[in-house]
Parts: C-alpha cells; structure tokens; sequence
C-alpha cells in the first residue's frame, strides 16, 4: 500500500484499494444487556483489506468478509449486513465486528502492512510519543458541557477524564455515565470531543465528534480515541 494512497484515501472511493494484508492482535469480548465487557485473549490475526472490503482471519483459522464499506465517519468506515457490523480503521490499524446474535465483539488491533506487500512502509505517528498533560479546568468545562448538551439526563452526568494528548488535532477522549429514560445508569460510555484553542493556546469551546451509544458506536469511538493517543 503506497504513501500516497493514505494521504488521500479519504477522498477516493473504497472499491479503488489494492489488496493488502494486516498482521494483528485478536481480542474478544462478550456484550451483556447492551454493554460491552473487557477484551478477551491477544493472539495473533491476519485481516486481508481488498476493494474496500475487509476479510478477518481469526487465530483458529475461520473468518468473516465484509460487505464493501459504505459510512465514512472521517477517521473509520463502517458496514452493516443483517447480524454484524463492521468497522474499519482508516490509518488501517485496527477492524472490529460486532455481532448482535452472538452479542459479541471482536477486535483485530495493532495492525501492521506485512512489508512483502509493499516495499514502502505506511507513514504514521506513534501515538506513544505524543506529549500529555493534565486537562485543564477550563478544557474540562467546555468539554463537560458539550457532552451534557447529547444526553438525555445531562444532570446525571458521572466523568472520567483522561489526560489530554497533544495530538496536533484538539482531539480528547473520555468516559461518561449517565441515566437513561428510566432513570437507571447505562455504564461508561467513551466519548471524543475537538476541544479549540486561541493563538495564545487557551481553550474557546468543544464540540463532540463521537459518542458511544450502541455497542458499534462505542467500539468505533474507543477504535478512533486509540488512534489519537487515547485508552
């Protein structure tokens, strides 16, 4: 997979990707009365990406193939066919599929191109060496508010903040609980939100970008929160 088809992926369309094939770490977790528990196993996969489409090898050898991916969220694609849904990184680090027969969710993370498939390596950044720091008040109150403005209870709101990476994108990820119509609490939610800045770097507002609420939904905001240096 060449350089320049990441730089412009975006704005091509999905049945131009060559075929290519990732070498990954599986992970599974089961999804009880709509929440998702921790990630089982880390054995190693492969995940073929071929015309926009994803095949996923699971470690005892059987897989499932995706329909051609079709919603575009600017950071992954997702696809949906009648029991799963599949999402796919657009960095091309990390694929998941949620299934709500078997209520379970798989993960195939930290991908790498196999180098026999191409002599050019995919440019990207280590989130790892990104710098963090404390979110400040004022970073944490727009982020707050903007967060509060999509639930249904806003005043029930329980945060847990996260450090803030300084990603180059004003990207920021957390989690939080919150009651639902019948006023129970549904469980950490992770969310991402694009937090502005003034040219003297303080902060002007928030806006959400993602907001987990079906298990789908959270698995491709914790997938994109990762890729920016989040969880």
């Amino acid at each position: 997979m060449k350089k320049l088809l990441i730089l412009v992926c975006s704005m091509m369309p999905l049945g131009a990707f060559a075929a290519d094939t990732f070498n990954c770490i599986y992970s599974k977790a089961a999804v009880n009365n709509g929440k998702m528990g921790p990630m089982i196993g880390r054995e190693a996969a492969k995940v073929e990406v071929d015309n926009g489409a994803m095949k996923v090898y699971r470690p005892n050898g059987t897989y499932l193939l995706s329909p051609q991916m079709k919603d575009d969220l600017k950071t992954v694609w997702r696809v949906s066919d009648a029991s799963k849904s599949y999402v796919m990184s657009q960095d091309f680090k990390s694929f998941a599929v949620s299934d709500t027969i078997a209520k379970s969710t798989e993960q195939w993370a930290e991908c790498s191109l196999e180098k026999s498939h191409s002599a050019t390596s995919i440019e990207s950044t280590n989130p790892k060496q990104w710098e963090k720091r404390i979110i400040t008040q004022a970073e944490r109150t727009f982020v707050e508010q903007a967060v509060r403005d999509r639930l249904k209870d806003p005043d029930s709101a329980k945060f847990k903040h996260s450090y803030y990476v300084s990603n180059g994108k004003g990207a920021y990820c957390g989690l939080v609980n919150s009651k639902n119509s019948y006023g129970g609490y549904v469980g950490d939610s992770p969310f991402m939100a694009m937090i502005t800045h003034d040219k003297k770097g303080r902060p002007t507002g928030a806006g959400i970008i993602a907001l987990g609420g079906s298990d789908t939904d959270a698995q491709a905001t914790i997938m994109t929160c990762r890729d920016n240096g989040y969880f």
